[in-house]
């Protein structure tokens, strides 16, 4: 897999920039899970109502 990598020039391209920029994309992912969950909170305050908080028992067989 290694070698595939290493002979072609696109996938080589995009392991460096991968890896050159590594920190910025890993930041970028923990912005979009903050924003996310941010962005839950808010739908969870603005319609509680709508949620469904009780589940229904199974039968007993």
């Amino acid at each position: 897999m290694f070698d595939l990598v290493r002979r072609e020039e696109t996938l080589l391209n995009v392991m460096r920039s991968v890896t050159k920029n590594g920190r910025s994309i890993f930041l970028t992912a923990v912005l979009a899970i903050i924003l996310v969950y941010l962005f839950s909170i808010v739908g969870f305050l603005f319609f509680k109502d709508d949620f469904l908080m009780e589940v229904d028992r199974l039968p007993a067989l």
